[in-house]
């Protein structure tokens, strides 16, 4: 029997995938946004003028980042290192340093 795993992610996110043929303009105005799981707005939502006609999903997602916004991820924190400074030799800031 296959082993049933539950995964607990804080950072679960949901977006709103519009219906492509009827969409309104409050769905169109969150279109890409990713909401945390526990902030997601209920469908239909509340400013939606085709309410009997929605027909608007959610699209679940492990994270809400969309790209990684980590500057030591992509190589920024490095950029500013040179390779032969020795920052430990250097006084500090106060007066008695």
């Amino acid at each position: 029997m296959a082993e049933i795993k539950q995964i607990l992610n804080q950072f679960r996110a949901v977006s709103v995938v519009p219906n492509s043929r009827n969409c309104c303009e409050a769905v169109q105005a969150i279109v890409g946004i990713r909401f945390l799981s526990k902030d997601v707005p209920m469908l239909p939502l509340a400013e939606c003028d085709r309410f009997d006609q929605c027909a608007c999903k959610y699209a679940h997602w492990d994270d809400r980042r969309q790209d990684d916004r980590r500057g030591a991820d992509s190589g920024i924190a490095n950029k500013f290192f040179y390779k032969n400074e020795n920052r430990s030799s250097r006084r500090g800031r106060r007066a008695t340093d």
